[in-house]
């Protein structure tokens, strides 16, 4: 964005969304990219773009003087993800690269897709999906977590659904969250966290647009049997991700 029909004009930019992701994913998806927003000081030579250095601005760099000669470059938030983006399918991978959504870099480091020359890969495809997931169940457990149990019998009844990847499964009077894969992350509340596997950033792919304030981190779960990505949490360093729905599934059987 730049000046027309005037000369000069005082500019106030702030904003939201430049370190603290506005579109958080759901059921593993990653939160949308987060805002960019550069100024290019006398980008502008006789109303032709030029070559210029952009200074990249802050959440809020406040009033500031903008001439006819300057642009003012932003690079708004995306919405977040839904779903594990490795189950993504393929062929809608394949149709936002050629809409220019997203990279072949994001294809295949987000969603596992192999590509080249607009053709997809399948057998790349598939042993790149494999090793994201080999990649996933290699990270530590916390100490505090405990293992993923796999003795219900899954001839219980399916109460209920947490996303795309975690049920609720009624057996012996008990409702359990249950993996897709048969991995039993909790029993009888909704704490599945607690034995889920989990790895850590600072820097959330951020050569993908995914930037966070210097006070900020992510933990990003899995499911311990098959390396499925079950959510994504952004929050403080100095503060443990909560369990965004704690329902107590004993007393809701019983009721």
């Amino acid at each position: 964005m730049t000046l027309g029909g005037i000369e000069h004009a005082e500019a106030l930019v702030m904003t939201h969304g430049v370190e603290v992701p506005n579109g958080h994913g759901l059921s593993g998806g990653w939160p949308g990219a987060t805002v960019r927003q550069t100024w290019g000081r006398n980008a502008i030579e006789n109303g032709r773009a030029r070559s210029a250095d952009y200074e990249v601005f802050g959440p809020k760099p406040g009033l500031m003087r903008m001439t006819d000669r300057d642009v003012f470059a932003v690079s708004w938030q995306g919405g977040g993800g839904s779903g594990d983006p490795i189950e993504r399918e393929v062929q809608s991978v394949a149709a936002d690269l050629a809409r220019g959504l997203v990279s072949i870099e994001s294809a295949l480091e987000i969603y596992g897709v192999v590509m080249a020359n607009g053709e997809v890969y399948p057998s790349a495809t598939r042993a790149k999906r494999c090793s994201i997931r080999k990649q996933r169940l290699a990270v530590s457990i916390a100490a505090e977590s405990g293992p993923a149990r796999s003795d219900i019998a899954f001839d219980g009844e399916v109460v209920g659904h947490i996303g795309e990847e975690m049920r609720l499964i009624s057996f012996g009077g008990t409702a359990h969250v249950v993996t897709r894969a048969g991995a039993v992350l909790a029993s009888g509340d909704t704490r599945w966290r607690k034995r889920a596997r989990k790895s850590t950033t600072e820097r959330l792919i951020a050569q993908h647009g995914i930037l966070f304030h210097e006070e900020l981190m992510a933990t990003i779960w899995y499911c311990p049997k098959s390396g499925a990505q079950l959510a994504v949490d952004v929050h403080r360093k100095d503060e443990s991700p909560l369990d965004d729905v704690i329902l107590d599934l004993a007393a809701g059987l019983s009721s």
